[in-house]
């Protein structure tokens, strides 16, 4: 003979149906996928990824230029917290180049570029850090992304060129040095 708890019994004489004494348990909190564009270093890794890829099929012997997608100031437009966006464009538009590299081959020249690893250091839903590893003619840097959430979109805040070595600058210390 099977019996039931207490609390089935009572909730069936108040009128509750056997079903709905069943509880399923809470579901596990769902683990971010890392590699997702709307997480941290997802956004990192994708901006790198199509930045590359663009720069990798560009025919410059054509006189072809990189899409308009992938302009300095298209990117900031897209993925730089308005503030530092703002400051760099102001600087890509100084006479004197204040940038005379991309941070993002970390170089002029490029062969053989690859993304090394990604990894999220911090994430607390509003701030986050990223801190990406590339290989550039066989030579690997680091780059450190400060990010901020923005109306539910990840921007970078502050970007940290040549991470983790004496020559490490940031971004906007670069830019106030550059008068921006």
């Amino acid at each position: 003979m099977r019996t039931l708890p207490l609390a089935a019994v009572l909730a069936m004489l108040a009128g509750a149906a056997p079903t709905a004494l069943a509880t399923t348990p809470p579901a596990p909190p769902a683990t971010p996928d890392p590699s997702a564009v709307s997480e941290p270093g997802g956004m990192i890794r994708d901006l790198y990824e199509r930045y590359y890829a663009a720069l990798t099929t560009l025919d410059t012997d054509s006189g072809a230029s990189m899409p308009s997608e992938f302009e300095f100031g298209a990117i900031a437009d897209r993925y730089f917290a308005p503030a530092l966006a703002a400051r760099f464009k102001r600087a890509l538009e100084s006479e004197e180049p204040v940038f005379d590299w991309d941070f993002f081959i970390n170089g002029q020249d490029y062969q053989d570029l690859k993304i090394v690893s990604v990894d999220t250091q911090t994430d607390d839903g509003a701030k986050a850090t990223v801190s990406i590893v590339t290989s550039n003619t066989g030579q690997q840097s680091t780059t450190g992304y400060d990010l901020v959430k923005e109306g539910g979109t990840w921007k970078i805040a502050d970007i940290t060129f040549s991470a983790g070595t004496p020559d490490a600058q940031r971004m906007t210390a670069y830019l106030t040095d550059s008068g921006f």
